[in-house]
């Protein structure tokens, strides 16, 4: 018998183009909780990468809890999954970044409501400012080759 698929995701186009952005649930017929996956392809500036991806690692956990406290729409139990290969990473060359946030919602609303797609484009546009802060660490690229 073949199981139903049930996952349902559509793309977000974030005020910032370096990124890349999914929205959506592994459970359409009860979108309970829902993720924000954020991708990015990131080039070291300098040696110390690894100091600098420990503070953006801390940073960015931090500042995507502020943008969910006091939510309309999400409770404050989240998950956040933080991947980059750091023992590939050296100084020039090119690592992929991935993001992804789990979210509870207050109520069931489907995934392609526009008031939940306005609130997780709101809180993915406010958590990619946080990004600004390690510009002179990291350059950011949705494609793999950063010029």
């Amino acid at each position: 018998m073949l199981e139903e698929r049930l996952l349902s995701k559509i793309k977000l186009n974030p005020l910032n183009d370096k990124f890349k952005v999914e929205f959506g649930t592994y459970n359409r017929k009860n979108p309970k909780v829902v993720f924000l996956n954020i991708k990015t392809w990131v080039k070291s500036k300098n040696s110390d990468y690894l100091e600098c991806v420990t503070k953006m690692n801390r940073t960015l956990k931090y500042n995507i809890r502020e943008c969910i406290i006091n939510n309309k729409s999400f409770k404050d139990n989240i998950i956040i999954n933080i991947d980059i290969a750091t023992k590939q990473m050296k100084e020039g060359k090119n690592s992929f970044l991935d993001i992804e946030i789990f979210l509870t919602q207050k109520s069931t609303l489907p995934i392609k409501a526009k008031k939940l797609v306005a609130e997780a484009e709101y809180i993915v546009n406010k958590f990619i400012e946080s990004f600004d802060e390690f510009n002179e660490c990291f350059e950011f690229s949705a494609k793999k080759n950063i010029s």
